[in-house]
């Protein structure tokens, strides 16, 4: 029997999903296809060769890979440059081209429809011409008839003699897969529907579905959920984020805990061979952590750390003015950084893992905005009946900054803002407009915003992230109200920390969300062009409904136009939006799944029983 630590570690990292979208078609089981052996031809000057002979010359002098996707013109030039060794000279009858065309336009045949591979479609048909048809052998000597056991093949290729090597190649097959074409036609003559591999409906042993492959996939991302640690800076857009699991981990060990868990559950065991191979195809952005090694060849660490000399000149003075402009002073400007956290899942409890690792939890995200003058941060509590969709959420990051100006600012009139590259989370033109407009209604009279570069992980809202983080580690959480509690307990000497709750589990929002995009849409509010390729942007009302914008320090400085400086933009209507909610399916399965490890004070308030099944629409505004 496994205790209660034992069981907690299986559910928690074979059910749920809880790095996104899975895509189960990538998880179909394995199909076995056919495989050939290549061969040549004996040399022999007549072509009327006896196939299901036991002497069959089986010493090939020329081998050539059955990979599809190979180049077709260097095997042609290979096969015509070496022949094929035949007397007739066949690669000498035909042109390169020809020879490159036919075993090309052949190839491109080679797929199943309707149940039936289309080439071995039409090398019946050529086999059906070419085969002597006599179903009789006359000895003239004996004046004798007698039926005939083998069948006689002339090798053509465009109404010439060929060899069997030439005519295997121009028709891109091997020896083996025209040896079983020839016993199917001696068995069924023409008759393409009787082909079927004896092997078909019969699943190896070891072959595994695609339910049991999925599983071990979110087996090792749970479980890289709560011990990696995560690589710190901004997502790049041309390469994902790496996870890093520390160097006393390794796959073998990984793997003896997956095996474990998933004998406990009763589920079949994917070989370690095959959850190496799911953990390189599925799971490549976990990384192991690598002992640095003692020596390196000579100048090999300059060529390697060129790389990094090039990122630090690119950024240049950043770090030296971030720190600049961050410095404790109760005047203005006042600097303000922000960012989203990871995204936490509760029911949790880190000391007794578990169950909970196989289910797709309830998600909490997390939005921090830092007023570093004074070190006061605002954590934001956004529970997953109120995450909207992707196409609204610039609207809701947008909002939550909107909120934290009206409410819990003192009406500074200078802001420097501080936020990570990340496009588009925070880095969209939806914000930009935004900070036109609030320099347009004379909220603030000068805002300069920075997004640091990527691997500058400097801002205060990481630091304070990964405390929560690590407090995190060390509580029970179960509703909303615990999340709260730990975050208000995460840094005990800050008296002026604080957290807000964006909304409740049934998704009743306890802030006004707008939409900021439509609104700037109808109003015209243009658009910055190339904005992921600029860095810092300066809204100032000397320059009212325009933004000056700059790469690097030193580079040219850009003027854009949002809108022009006579409109005015107090005349703008905002309409409030509200978020979907959760679907009745997603309310089911956290009812039917979740439920149980919550705690029971919590139990009806995170995962109450649905009601009824009920669609929401794409958009629901509020009348």
């Amino acid at each position: 029997m496994a205790n209660r630590s034992e069981e907690v570690i299986i559910h928690k990292y074979f059910f749920g999903n809880q790095f996104g979208t899975f895509d189960e078609d990538r998880f179909k089981d394995d199909t076995d296809e056919a495989t050939v052996n290549d061969g040549n031809s004996n040399g022999r000057e007549d072509v009327e060769e006896e196939i299901f002979t036991d002497t069959w010359d089986s010493n090939f002098s020329i081998r050539y890979k059955s990979n599809c996707d190979s180049n077709d013109d260097n095997e042609c030039a290979t096969f015509v440059a070496k022949t094929c060794g035949c007397a007739l000279e066949c690669t000498s009858k035909f042109p390169k081209e020809i020879i490159s065309k036919s075993r090309r336009d052949f190839r491109t045949f080679d797929y199943y429809e309707f149940g039936r591979n289309q080439l071995d479609v039409i090398l019946l048909g050529i086999i059906h011409a070419l085969v002597k048809s006599e179903g009789v052998v006359r000895h003239a000597r004996r004046k004798i008839e007698k039926e005939r056991r083998r069948l006689k093949f002339s090798f053509l290729f465009r109404g010439r003699k060929v060899c069997g090597d030439f005519f295997q190649f121009v028709h891109g097959v091997k020896r083996k897969r025209l040896h079983n074409l020839l016993a199917h036609y001696k068995r069924n003559g023409y008759n393409v529907l009787e082909r079927v591999h004896k092997n078909y409906l019969n699943a190896p042993s070891t072959n595994l579905s695609g339910d049991i492959k999925q599983k071990c996939v979110k087996f090792i991302r749970n479980y890289a959920e709560d011990c990696a640690t995560y690589h710190f800076g901004p997502i790049s857009s041309t390469a994902p984020a790496l996870t890093l699991l520390p160097v006393s981990e390794t796959k073998q060990k990984i793997y003896k805990k997956y095996e474990t868990a998933a004998q406990l559950l009763g589920l079949k065991v994917a070989s370690k061979k095959m959850f190496y191979r799911l953990w390189t195809e599925h799971c490549s952005d976990l990384v192991l952590y690598q002992k640095p090694k003692n020596e390196t060849a000579e100048g090999e660490d300059v060529e390697l750390s060129e790389p990094s000399q090039d990122h630090l000149e690119l950024i240049g003075s950043q770090p030296e003015q971030y720190h600049f402009i961050a410095i404790p002073s109760f005047n203005d400007p006042v600097h303000i950084s922000f960012d989203f956290a990871q995204q936490i899942h509760i029911p949790s409890n880190q000391q007794d893992p578990g169950p909970m690792y196989f289910l797709d939890l309830y998600k909490v995200s997390i939005f921090g905005v830092v007023n570093e003058t004074c070190n006061r941060q605002c954590r934001y509590v956004i529970p997953e009946a109120v995450i909207f969709p992707k196409s609204q959420a610039v609207n809701a990051m947008v909002c939550y900054l909107h909120h934290y100006f009206q409410e819990f600012t003192a009406g500074e009139a200078e802001l420097d803002l501080h936020a990570y590259n990340c496009t588009p989370q925070t880095k969209n033109n939806c914000l930009m407009q935004y900070l036109a407009w609030r320099i347009g209604q004379e909220l603030n009279t000068k805002i300069t915003l920075t997004f640091v570069s990527a691997n500058l992980s400097k801002l205060d809202p990481k630091y304070k992230f990964g405390l929560f983080k690590s407090k995190l580690q060390q509580s029970a959480t179960s509703c909303l109200n615990d999340v709260v509690e730990v975050l208000n307990s995460t840094d005990a000497d800050s008296a002026v920390d604080f957290s807000f709750l964006v909304g409740n589990e049934k998704g009743e929002l306890y802030m006004d969300v707008y939409d900021w995009q439509v609104a700037f849409s109808a109003a015209h509010f243009a658009r910055i062009p190339f904005i992921t390729n600029q860095s810092y942007f300066y809204f100032d009302n000397r320059w009212r409904g325009k933004v000056k914008c700059l790469k690097t320090i030193g580079d040219v400085m850009q003027t854009y136009t949002i809108f022009e400086s006579s409109y005015d933009v107090s005349k703008m209507n905002f309409e409030k939006i509200k978020p979907l909610g959760l679907s009745y399916e997603r309310k089911l399965y956290l009812y039917e799944h979740v439920r149980p490890y919550c705690a029971e004070e919590s139990q009806d308030v995170v995962c109450p029983l649905p009601s009824t099944n009920v669609k929401g629409t794409k958009r629901q505004r509020v009348e």
